[in-house]
């Protein structure tokens, strides 16, 4: 029985080494934890403020656009980077965007309208980042269609003059970015624009353009990437069940 029981210990190993043996195994389990949560993400905030242009007379707009990007992205080199890379697969979205506009005559430019629009889960196809790391530029689909009266009386406060804002219409609100290998002339190159369908209405009886307008494009400027961190609730967790393994190893070796 004796030498049974020490043949039994020498093939298990000492207390010691079962004990290092199941730290390495909880921490193998703890990485795979890890690996198999959420990615971390990088949120960006761009900023854009140009006219629309000669389709509407006197219209600026300026909005700001919150993109979410894979953090493992920005691990790359920088350049373009498709939705469908491996530190991506899919995961680049538009979170929200807001564009403002106003009357260019206007003093001060006071904002005469607001209005959200709103991106499909799958609207982005690639961003263009830069060394920092940076986002510089992120190509969306156009957003979903708002219908808008855009209405101003402008800086004399008297309906039908020149200095009016009038139109109604269905506006889309797109992004674009030209790779960097691209790049000819002197840009912008990471620009958002709108474009918009006008239709009849009180304000606009008659379409005077049927055709679609494009604006003016305008140059996207984006903060530093914002990046989440892992949350500490996770890591307790996966140290609490380490520990819980090191315990019952413990156990069953007495």
């Amino acid at each position: 029985m004796t030498t049974r029981r020490r043949d039994t210990d020498l093939s298990r190993g000492t207390p010691l080494r079962q004990n290092a043996r199941a730290a390495a195994a909880a921490a193998c389990l703890a990485v795979a934890a890890l690996a198999a949560g959420p990615a971390r993400s990088a949120v960006v905030v761009g900023t854009f403020d140009p006219a629309f242009g000669a389709g509407i007379a006197n219209l600026g707009y300026r909005g700001s656009v919150t993109v979410d990007v894979p953090s493992a992205c920005f691990l790359l080199a920088p350049g373009l980077v498709s939705n469908a890379n491996a530190c991506s697969l899919g995961n680049m979205v538009v979170l929200s965007s807001t564009v403002e506009f106003y009357n260019l005559l206007e003093p001060g430019t006071p904002t005469f309208a607001s209005q959200s629009f709103s991106f499909s889960p799958l609207a982005v196809t690639s961003v263009v980042t830069g060394t920092g790391p940076s986002l510089l530029g992120v190509n969306a689909g156009s957003s979903l269609s708002q219908s808008l009266s855009l209405s101003d009386d402008g800086p004399d406060n008297i309906a039908g003059t020149t200095d009016d804002v009038l139109y109604d219409g269905d506006f889309t609100l797109d992004f674009v970015a030209i790779a960097p290998a691209q790049q000819t002339g002197s840009g912008p190159f990471y620009t958002a624009g709108m474009t918009t369908q006008c239709r009849p209405s009180a304000v606009a009886p008659v379409c005077m353009e049927p055709r679609p307008l494009f604006s003016n494009r305008a140059l996207t400027e984006f903060s530093a990437p914002q990046f989440s961190v892992p949350e500490p609730g996770g890591l307790a967790l996966v140290m609490s069940a380490l520990a819980a393994a090191l315990v019952a190893r413990r156990r069953r070796a007495n």
